[in-house]
């Protein structure tokens, strides 16, 4: 059942500190979960692999909490050139009415297709090397003081709700100040659990889970920040879930030291009353891909795994992250263990397929009988 020590209010909100300031951005979107009424073809008939299709935009739905000002602050963030991290930030800060600084690693493509085009459509985007991106932070925060100015101020997202910071339109229009806002590759703050917190809030009221049932939760990991947050918003909801996290862009021990650090930060947002619900790591199991590789690296035939998938259950997968996690949960529902339910969480990804079609056109192709 769920802990009386931490009972979430009717907004999907997670009490933390107390701001300065009461206004909220607005409500954050609503999950539409894809759950096969019927057992997928690849998956045995008494445990389902369903595929739940999260969305972005929840990991940035905070990003302005806890300030007073109705005008949102320039942001900067940055990613691959096919990120979907950049495309929605981009989009989210279009609705705030405001064009985000987009840092992409690699060069312009000749066709912009996939997030890339969503990036160049709401986002001002710079192309860096693969020399300068590897020291992203660096180049973040120096691109940041360009955009600032010399009279203005960078902040990095956690600095928002860390430091209870609180600006009202008039204090920056008398300063003439501006504030410059910077959101790590892939949204690996502390303010990014807020959303997939909710995530689980909402997942947990859905019909086809019940309370005190166990349930597998599978995703795939770039930053691991999502499947902290789902762990995370599991325990605090009381929850019988585990989350496996399939690793794709890191070590193990990079992989805990992340999970350490961002339980830590939430501790330091949230009431004291919910720390003894939370350990100091090991929420997460950490696995590897089952057939690892260098990110990004598509191996030979899992364009036509992605294919079939998406043929026999109108499920759409991507060789590069969310392929993986499906093929986890598959081999949890073959397992032997416990009579479980296995849930994927579906992260997206389905665009880059755009840009995996301009790398690996022959796998693309219409066949003979006209079938791509």
């Amino acid at each position: 059942g769920r802990s009386e020590t931490f009972s979430p209010p009717r907004s999907g909100c997670f009490p933390l500190r107390p701001p300065k300031s009461t206004p909220s951005p607005s409500s954050p979107p609503t999950h539409r979960p894809l759950l096969p009424s019927s057992p997928s073809p690849t998956s045995p008939p008494r445990r389902r692999a369903a595929a739940v299709k999260g969305t972005s935009r929840g990991l940035r739905d905070s990003t302005w909490c806890g300030t007073t000002s109705s005008i949102p602050w320039p942001t900067i963030t940055c990613g691959g050139c096919q990120s979907a991290h950049a495309a929605a930030v981009a989009v989210h800060c279009a609705e705030w009415g405001i064009r985000p600084h987009l840092l992409l690693r690699g060069e312009q493509l000749d066709v912009p297709t996939g997030y890339n085009l969503i990036s160049l459509m709401f986002g001002n985007v710079t192309y860096a090397s693969r020399s300068v991106y590897a020291h992203r932070d660096e180049m973040l925060y120096e691109h940041a003081k360009k955009v600032a100015g010399n009279s203005g101020t960078v902040l990095w997202a956690d600095d928002i709700v860390r430091d209870n910071l609180a600006v009202d339109e008039e204090t920056v229009l008398e300063n003439d100040s501006r504030r410059v806002v910077i959101i790590k590759e892939g949204a690996g703050t502390v303010q990014a659990l807020l959303g997939v917190m909710r995530l689980v809030e909402h997942l947990s009221c859905l019909s086809s889970f019940h309370n005190d049932e166990e349930v597998h939760i599978v995703v795939d990991a770039g930053t691991g920040t999502t499947a902290v947050g789902l762990a995370l918003g599991a325990v605090c909801l009381g929850l019988h879930w585990r989350v496996t996290a399939v690793m794709l862009a890191d070590t193990l021990e990079r992989y805990q030291e992340q999970e350490k650090s961002l339980i830590s930060d939430f501790k330091g947002l949230c009431h004291e009353d919910c720390h003894h619900l939370v350990g100091t790591d090991g929420l997460v199991h950490w696995v590897d891909r089952s057939s690892p590789r260098r990110f990004g690296k598509v191996l030979g035939g899992e364009i036509a795994s992605c294919r079939q998938v998406a043929r026999q259950t109108g499920i759409l997968l991507d060789p590069v992250y969310t392929l993986a996690a499906w093929e986890q949960a598959v081999d949890l529902c073959r397992g032997d263990g416990r009579e479980a339910k296995v849930a994927m969480i579906h992260t997206g990804g389905t665009l880059g397929l755009f840009g995996l079609a301009q790398r690996y056109p022959q796998h693309f192709a219409a066949t003979a009988n006209g079938q791509a």
